[in-house]
């Protein structure tokens, strides 16, 4: 009874493992794909300067879509989260060499 119980959950957590890896890629690809739908593929340059601004500003990110706040100016053109999954620049939304 023991044996049959043990198989049963490494049968489980397996599954549940393998669905989780699935949904995990799944979100990834979509925000890679609408990363190369809004920039394409050509490489950032870099920026030489960056200015720090002494309000909260607003910006929407032109990937996922959510509203953040930045005390930068120029605004980011994505949020971070989206330019560590997608390795493009925040700034300017070009891929990152």
């Amino acid at each position: 009874m023991k044996k049959n119980l043990k198989k049963v959950l490494i049968i489980i957590i397996v599954i549940i493992g393998l669905v989780s890896v699935g949904l995990v890629s799944t979100f990834v690809i979509s925000k890679m794909k609408r990363g190369y739908e809004v920039y394409g593929t050509e490489h950032c340059q870099g920026h030489p300067y960056d200015v720090a601004y002494p309000m909260d500003t607003d910006y929407k990110c032109n990937i996922c879509g959510t509203e953040k706040e930045t005390t930068t100016l120029p605004k980011p053109e994505i949020c971070p989260v989206c330019s560590k999954i997608t390795r493009r620049c925040s700034k300017c939304g070009k891929l990152l060499h």
